[in-house]
């Protein structure tokens, strides 16, 4: 026969345990926005702005757990270059079609070189359960674009 707790040893509705925020509701949606915006932010710039913007001044402790409190975790960020993206290759290939004169014009382009990083922060926030991901802008593309544009005027030249 099973034991029976007394009604007084029995544990209480779940509660949060502290102090409460200082950080309102306004401030918490500031945050939020702030991490949507730039998932790399550091807590510190986010303490900087607090106080450009509501006049409140509050530590890294209580940052902390206004991110904790929206439900953000810290992850490492993983980058995808924007040539993975399927919109801008296209775009660049209707580019390139309108260039070229003829179907066997042979058009050199240089996809091996090395992306150029606009970010080098590794961690960043999000939604737990989520992942970081950052796509950055390369560079490079508008190089070569440029310099085909060059070759093909010289070769037509």
């Amino acid at each position: 026969m099973p034991r029976e707790t007394p009604f007084a040893l029995q544990r209480p509705l779940p509660r949060k345990f502290g102090p409460s925020l200082i950080l309102n509701s306004v401030h918490l949606n500031y945050i939020e926005q702030l991490i949507s915006q730039n998932p790399v932010i550091y807590q510190d710039e986010i303490q900087t702005l607090l106080p450009s913007t509501f006049g409140v001044s509050v530590s890294l402790t209580t940052i902390c757990q206004a991110i904790y409190s929206l439900e953000y975790s810290y992850l490492r960020v993983s980058k995808a270059a924007v040539e993975q993206n399927d919109l801008p290759r296209q775009a660049f290939k209707g580019h390139a079609g309108q260039i070229v004169q003829f179907s066997d014009q042979p058009i050199f382009i240089d996809e091996s070189a090395k992306d150029k990083k606009t970010y080098e922060r590794r961690f960043g926030y999000a939604k737990k359960a989520l992942y970081v991901l950052l796509q950055y802008v390369d560079y490079l593309h508008r190089r070569f674009m440029k310099e085909l544009l060059t070759l093909i005027a010289f070769l037509l030249s």
